[in-house]
């Protein structure tokens, strides 16, 4: 069977190929984008084309557009697409913007991967695959 495919969003160049790394360990594809208007226009494209991605990582402070405001303007394209919200500012203010989104989890920095792991596991059936941890 094929792999869930899951695109990132982080500008964090350091924390972006490890949270990859990670997912690619446990059997994923992983597309990469370092800001809110690179997520945009990648899964926009990819939906145009009939290919979009299984779930969205994104972390919530980057450049331009944040994590959050990203994932609204792709709701008019995918409103059921999963999202893991990630953000080191989780006020309250963060979480709801982020509990008015449908399908979307959010978790906190700093997180184990392993944290990770059990949202991306809550949001995505397993196709089959044999995913380590």
């Amino acid at each position: 069977m094929l792999a869930h495919d899951i695109v990132l969003a982080e500008d964090d160049d350091e924390l972006r190929p490890l949270v990859a790394s990670s997912l690619r360990r446990r059997g994923f594809t992983v597309c990469c984008v370092d800001d809110g208007e690179s997520l945009v226009a990648h899964v926009r494209r990819r939906a145009e084309r009939g290919e979009a991605p299984d779930l969205i990582v994104t972390d919530v402070n980057m450049p331009g557009i944040d994590g959050i405001e990203a994932v609204g303007i792709l709701r008019d394209w995918l409103p059921h697409l999963p999202v893991v919200v990630v953000t080191a500012y989780g006020d309250a203010a963060i979480r709801r913007r982020v509990n008015a989104l449908d399908h979307a989890h959010i978790l906190d920095k700093p997180f184990h991967m392993r944290h990770l792991h059990e949202k991306v596991d809550a949001l995505l059936p397993r196709m089959g695959l044999a995913l380590a941890t």
